[in-house]
């Protein structure tokens, strides 16, 4: 069965997500439990806690100012003492009042028995308390006294009976936080444990990716590096893959073999050369008294050479060319790119050489090279290179990147076109600003090469429908021309494009893909 690199790593990544959201889920939960008891703890027992302070600190102020009310010597102040009596016994009552709702809205139906003795003895020491206060406003000092000394064991049990709740109050607290300690330890066990599971999981996916993708891919270089020295009987790794690194080796094979036919062809040819001039130099001495004949002979054979020559050079260069095309196929299969956008955008640039007065021979290497300039993208991975969407900043940098892999596949050739080739591949997306990709260089340390195809590469791209966008007019592909002269383009690349424009609309007209519209309507 076949199983695409995409494929692979798109399993590997939703398992990923899978342990990721396990592990989310599971702390989500233990969180729950513990902001459950948190918050119990928080809204119910703390609060409680806080109000049996202060019923305490309240009920012995309370006692406190009813001692003075009757001890006071001055009549004078027993309406002042008597008012902050009045308050502490309204906010008593309140006290009492939200302690007992709290602990309904609790759910707390444990033991009450400390609070019940608590209101039981408040109860019993209240009456005799305000008996001490009326007789002291009547005026029977000694009878007040008695009282409050009467008083005096009825408050002492209320408030052991209040140390009783406050004591069981502390103990169900300290229940609550301890539970929530252990829920937390509970969560991080379980968390940790999930982690590791998504840290294996991920160094495991990690190790496929590098036996899997990693090696093929240093295999393929070291393979260009022989090949590119003229050893030509070298091995292609991963030819018997049935995913797109396989697609790639066989690629890699024809081109090696390619290159090797080229390569037998020049030894044919220097063989076939001397066999001529011996051929020549035996004819000399044979016919040293037909000068003419022999001279019209070697003239003979000279043009046989000659054509022969030619046709050596001629098939070589196709062969050449040829590798040039299936190189730039392969692109293409990795990329939106149709095949008439490379042939469109090598004639353009052709065509910008001659205007700017470079020699026939390199125009024509520059148009042949020139659709190579995206063969570093058969390694971007296929959810970048075919994302219909933008770019997030750290697929841009990915994406990027192929500039750098067309120059690791091509440089090191002993062959000029595919060292040209490796130029373009570098140095087509260098802006003459400095803004560009991969070394940010600027005005003319940038290639020559390379600023010929970056304006042949955006003006196609323009002009062309894509399934992200529509095509420009030829208006307005040429006013971004324009306008980007100096800045993303070189002026002098600019001027030789614009004189030449008639001949490369044509090359578009020519050269159309099928949905794209008609150029001078557009």
């Amino acid at each position: 069965m076949k199983i695409s690199v995409k494929s692979s790593i798109i399993a590997a990544a939703v398992l990923m997500i899978a342990l990721l959201c396990a592990q989310g889920l599971l702390g989500l939960s233990k969180l729950g439990a513990v902001h459950a008891t948190t918050v119990d703890l928080t809204a119910n027992r703390l609060p409680t806690a806080e109000l049996l302070g202060e019923i305490d600190a309240q009920t012995t102020r309370y006692r406190l100012r009813a001692m003075r009310f009757v001890m006071a010597p001055e009549t004078e102040r027993l309406p002042e003492i008597g008012a902050q009596l009045s308050l502490s016994g309204v906010k008593i009552a309140e006290l009492f009042a939200r302690y007992e709702v709290g602990l309904d809205r609790s759910g707390d139906h444990g033991d009450r028995t400390g609070w019940i003795r608590f209101r039981e003895a408040w109860a019993t020491y209240l009456p005799i308390q305000e008996a001490s206060i009326a007789a002291k406003r009547a005026g029977d000092q000694i009878r007040a006294i008695d009282l409050i000394e009467e008083g005096r064991e009825a408050f002492l049990t209320a408030t052991a009976a209040l140390q009783v709740e406050v004591v069981r109050n502390a103990a169900i607290s300290g229940e609550e936080t301890r539970l929530v300690g252990e829920t937390y330890a509970a969560a991080r066990r379980e968390v940790m444990l999930f982690a590791f599971l998504a840290i294996t999981v991920g160094a495991a996916i990690a190790a496929y990716v590098l036996l899997h993708l990693t090696k093929p891919m240093q295999g393929f270089r070291a393979a260009m590096q022989a090949i590119a020295a003229g050893r030509f009987e070298t091995p292609i790794p991963g030819v018997r893959r049935s995913d797109e690194i396989g697609d790639m080796a066989r690629t890699l094979v024809y081109f090696r073999d390619t290159l090797a036919d080229a390569d037998r062809l020049r030894v044919e040819q220097a063989e076939l050369d001397n066999a001529n001039l011996k051929m020549i130099a035996e004819a000399q001495q044979a016919e040293l008294t037909a000068i003419e004949d022999t001279q019209s002979l070697i003239a003979e054979l000279a043009e046989s050479l000659d054509a022969q020559v030619e046709e050596k050079t001629r098939h070589l260069l196709e062969r050449e060319r040829e590798i040039v095309w299936r190189l730039s196929r392969a692109t293409e299969r990795r990329d939106n790119d149709t095949g008439a956008h490379i042939v469109r955008m090598g004639l353009i640039s052709g065509i910008v050489a001659e205007a700017m007065g470079l020699p026939e021979s390199d125009c024509r290497m520059i148009e042949i090279a020139a659709q190579m300039h995206d063969v570093g993208k058969v390694g971007i991975p296929d959810e970048i290179l075919f994302k219909p969407g933008r770019l997030t900043p750290d697929e841009r940098v990915i994406m990027e990147t192929h500039a750098l892999l067309g120059w690791e596949i091509l440089h090191g050739s002993d062959s000029p076109l595919i060292r040209l080739a490796a130029e373009v591949a570098v140095s087509h997306h260098e802006k003459w600003d400095g803004t560009g990709y991969p070394h940010r260089l600027a005005g003319e340390a940038i290639p020559l090469v390379g600023r010929i195809c970056a304006l042949a590469d955006v003006f196609d791209a323009l002009m062309a429908v894509r399934p992200y966008k529509q095509a420009w007019s030829l208006d307005k592909a040429a006013e971004f021309i324009e306008q980007n002269s100096g800045t993303h383009f070189d002026p002098a690349c600019v001027a030789a494009f614009f004189s030449r424009i008639e001949d490369i609309i044509a090359v578009i007209e020519t050269e159309r893909d099928p949905q794209t519209v008609d150029v001078r309507a557009a």
